[in-house]
C-alpha cells in the first residue's frame, strides 16, 4: 500500500519535468519559477534531452543448484591434559557429515603436518612435553581444502618430571 503511494507521488512530481514544454517567469518577489503552463511575460526555456541508459538485461540463473558446503563441521577430539606422553595418544576426526568419498583429512600439530588420512583419528606414539596445537583441514580429491576445524591446544605431561 504504502508502496503504491509512493509511485504515485513520483508520477505526479514529476509531470512537469516529462512536459514537452517549460516556460520560465518570475513571481511577485521576483524569484524564478519554471512551470509548464504559460503565462504572460514567461519565457520558453530550452531543456536538454534527460540522460538514460538503456536496460540491463539480468543474467540468467544456472540450473545448477548451489552446493551446500561440504561439511557442517569439523571436530578435533583430544583430552586437554595427557599425563603420559611416552604412550600412545590418539587424536580423533569427527567430521560432520562423514567424509564423502575422495575427500581425506590432513592433521598438523604445532603447525606441522604430521598426518594424512581417511580414517577416524592418527595414534601419536610418543608426544613431546609441553603445550601443543592440533588442526584438521578436509581436502578434496583435488587436494582442495573443503573444510577446516578449529586449532585445539592440549598438554602433555612426561612421568618423573615434576608437575
Amino acid at each position: 500500500m504504502i508502496k503504491g503511494l509512493l509511485l504515485l507521488l513520483v508520477l505526479w512530481a514529476s509531470g512537469p519535468v516529462l512536459a514537452d514544454t517549460v516556460y520560465r517567469q518570475q513571481d511577485e518577489r521576483g524569484r524564478p519559477l519554471f512551470t509548464d503552463q504559460p503565462a504572460p511575460g514567461a519565457q520558453e526555456v530550452e531543456v536538454a534531452p534527460v540522460n538514460t541508459l538503456p536496460a540491463v538485461t539480468p543474467r540468467a540463473r544456472s540450473d545448477e543448484p548451489r552446493r551446500a558446503p561440504a561439511y557442517k563441521r569439523v571436530e578435533v577430539v583430544v583430552p586437554s591434559i595427557i599425563p603420559n606422553g611416552l604412550v600412545p595418544v590418539t587424536i580423533a576426526v569427527r567430521p560432520e557429515p562423514a567424509l564423502r568419498e575422495g575427500h581425506r583429512w590432513r592433521m598438523t600439530l604445532d603447525e606441522v603436518p604430521v598426518a594424512e588420512s581417511s580414517g577416524a583419528g592418527f595414534t601419536f606414539p610418543r608426544l613431546e612435553r609441553g603445550t601443543h596445537v592440533v588442526s584438521v583441514e578436509i581436502v578434496d580429491a583435488a587436494g582442495k581444502v573443503v573444510a577446516k576445524s578449529d586449532a585445539v591446544s592440549f598438554f602433555v605431561y612426561w612421568p618423573g618430571r615434576n608437575r
